[in-house]
């Protein structure tokens, strides 16, 4: 089954991506995946509302991480 992601959001270094598995045209499962440049594990969410709520606290804690900071500002 292929796999289709999909930028949602982005800002400072934190993503959060839509995650559909496909079967044919058909999805067959939705979820929200948050990414960091912190050393904070990816989380995989099913609600969008509860992505987009974690996806604002982890760019909030990256705003405040040094190292999250210096790596958003080079491009990393």
């Amino acid at each position: 089954m292929p796999i289709v992601r999909t930028r949602v959001m982005s800002a400072s270094g934190v993503k959060l991506i839509k995650v559909e598995t496909m079967a044919g045209d058909r999805v067959t499962d939705l979820q929200y995946r948050v990414t960091t440049l912190r050393q904070a594990q990816p989380r995989m969410i099913a609600d969008r509302e509860l992505a987009e709520a974690a996806f604002l606290q982890e760019v909030t804690a990256s705003k405040a991480d040094p190292v999250a900071v210096r790596l958003a500002m080079s491009g990393f």
